[in-house]
């Protein structure tokens, strides 16, 4: 509807909503109705039914066009069952519980080997955190909650140890609220941190200090931190 901006938007099912649109069409400024009518007549005559199905077809050829491009791999949900996913050529599925062949490196091993900068982004509820502790929560019980998903000492260690290595850059993401990310992590200063789905960003202090900006303990608005 944002083509036809200012039109009056009515809902069929309600009566009340179709009468009171009608009035206020009935009612409106002889020339106001008219200059919405010259303003938007040419958009409806060009969009008919017919263009938008022809549109929807030539769609339909690119997204085949595009699919010989894809390599189509199956892959097991933790929920359960499958879904199949294309991925493009230059994208290399790597297996995490893959055989190690003839006692020599994973091909992610390899990879990561091979790799000048190596980026991570890593969900906290839920992968980083045992699977166990999200399980019927009660509603009264946040706090045991909260205490329940608070990140190891092993965890906190293998994050620091990662985020050190000057080859990486490590993001841990959550949910979570800026405040509650900052108590936990907020002391490894070469890691990221995004709160609440990325409405916070707090930038690892190393690649600041390569931008040029100054390190911040804290996380602030990603709209400011860009």
């Amino acid at each position: 509807m944002r083509s036809l901006s200012g039109a009056l938007h009515v809902n069929p099912w309600s009566l009340e909503s179709v009468s009171e649109k009608l009035n206020i069409a009935l009612s409106m400024d002889p020339k106001l109705r008219m200059s919405n009518h010259n303003r938007r007549l040419q958009y409806v005559l060009d969009h008919t039914t017919h263009r938008w199905a022809l549109n929807f077809l030539a769609d339909l050829d690119l997204a085949k066009s595009l699919q010989k491009d894809l390599r189509f791999v199956q892959l097991e949900k933790k929920a359960g069952g499958t879904e199949v996913v294309g991925l493009r050529a230059n994208f290399t599925r790597l297996g995490l519980g893959e055989e190690k062949e003839g006692g020599g490196a994973t091909a992610l091993e390899r990879a990561l080997g091979r790799a000048g900068l190596r980026v991570f982004f890593l969900d906290y509820d839920g992968t980083l955190i045992q699977e166990e502790n999200l399980n019927e929560v009660d509603e009264e019980a946040a706090a045991d909650y909260t205490r329940r998903c608070k990140p190891s000492r092993s965890l906190l260690s293998l994050l620091k140890r990662l985020s050190e290595d000057p080859r990486n850059i490590v993001f841990v993401v959550s949910g979570r609220e800026k405040k509650q990310l900052d108590s936990w992590f907020g002391h490894i200063h070469n890691l990221g941190l995004a709160a609440e789905k990325g409405c916070f960003l707090r930038w690892p202090a190393r690649v600041l200090k390569d931008l040029g900006k100054p390190a911040s303990s804290s996380l602030s608005s990603s709209s400011s931190s860009s």
